[in-house]
């Protein structure tokens, strides 16, 4: 075992595993697969260097750097993936959506295994995988979902064509169980391309077919600070062709909580060119068409306060837009009232 430990640290032998891994896996998915070198220990680590991964289309999926995966024990059981620790840098990382329900860009390999396992394993435990610590370090990652070209605004997030750059992040207890994801996000900070930055975020965050949840919510940006909780929920990832009119949204901000509305309008570009601050407390609810408030309480610029019930219907279109309110509290100071 000595032996085979000192053979694989030699470069020669590294860049060799690596060509053979990328043969293999080539083969396997009948897709392009490179791995420049390929480092392991069966005891405790793998490591893998200048990955690229096409599909069989020949687009790219994943372009990276390094690899660096740790292990406590052997990672592979008939249940699924166990590793200590996984370790990303200098990747892009594409994900795509096909349109009418043809799957997304990577069922190329999912598929190969799916029908592996259907064919090979009679028993149909679910394959679970676990990682106790992820660090992404400098990760660009791209998102398409059918209809992306028909984004009809010159500012804000198109959120059927994402494109997230400069990605740090690290999360703890990752657990990938079929079509369902959970995890404890410690930190993480991007930079989208229409120039919306995420300075930090932290929370437990929660992803289905049906709903991506954040709880214990803490989010910093250029202009808002927002904590509490925050969920999208969707009959499928189809519905992310309408965002406007099928996607759900429910937020519950806590005390000290506020939201400038030069970050909104990245999400909501029908505000782009409105400045100012809104402290916020209290419950939203529904699609950007069909907004809701209970019990949110507002300060506006540090002036004026507003505690209310209410909804907003409309959206995007201003000049149809119906904004209902019962106003349990309002307040001002007199040079607001001057300005009236």
């Amino acid at each position: 075992m000595y032996i085979t430990i000192a053979l694989v640290n030699y470069s020669v032998v590294q860049n060799i595993l690596g060509i053979a891994a990328s043969s293999y896996f080539s083969k396997e998915w009948n897709s392009k697969v490179s791995v420049k070198s390929l480092n392991f220990n069966i005891l405790n680590h793998l490591t893998l260097r200048d990955i690229e991964l096409y599909t069989p289309e020949g687009d790219s999926v994943y372009v990276g750097e390094k690899i660096a995966i740790r292990f406590d024990e052997f990672p592979f059981s008939s249940n699924g993936i166990k590793v200590d620790r996984v370790f990303m840098k200098n990747a892009y990382y594409c994900f795509e959506k096909y349109p009418d329900d043809k799957g997304i860009n990577l069922n190329f390999i999912i598929n190969h295994y799916k029908h592996e396992k259907q064919e090979n394993d009679t028993t149909h435990n679910r394959f679970v995988v676990s990682v106790n610590e992820l660090i992404l370090r400098n990760v660009e990652y791209q998102m398409y979902l059918p209809g992306y070209e028909d984004f009809p605004y010159s500012n804000g997030v198109n959120v059927k064509d994402m494109n997230f750059k400069n990605i740090n992040t690290r999360m703890k207890n990752i657990r990938v169980d079929a079509s369902y994801v959970s995890t404890t996000i410690e930190s993480f900070s991007a930079t989208e391309k229409s120039g919306f930055t995420l300075h930090n975020l932290k929370g437990s965050a929660y992803v289905s077919p049906n709903a991506i949840t954040l709880t214990n919510m803490n989010i910093l940006t250029d202009d808002s600070h927002l904590k509490g909780s925050a969920s999208l929920l969707y009959d499928s990832w189809e519905s992310m062709h309408d965002y406007i009119n099928n996607v759900v949204m429910i937020a519950e901000f806590e005390y000290g909580s506020y939201g400038g509305l030069q970050d909104a309008a990245y999400w909501a570009p029908m505000l782009w060119g409105f400045d100012g601050h809104v402290d916020l407390e209290g419950k939203c609810y529904g699609t950007v068409a069909d907004l809701h408030a209970s019990h949110l309480d507002m300060t506006i610029n540090n002036h004026t306060n507003i505690v209310c019930n209410g909804y907003i219907k409309g959206l995007p279109n201003i000049e149809e837009t119906v904004i209902k309110a019962e106003i349990d509290n309002l307040s001002t100071d007199a040079n607001i009232l001057s300005h009236v």
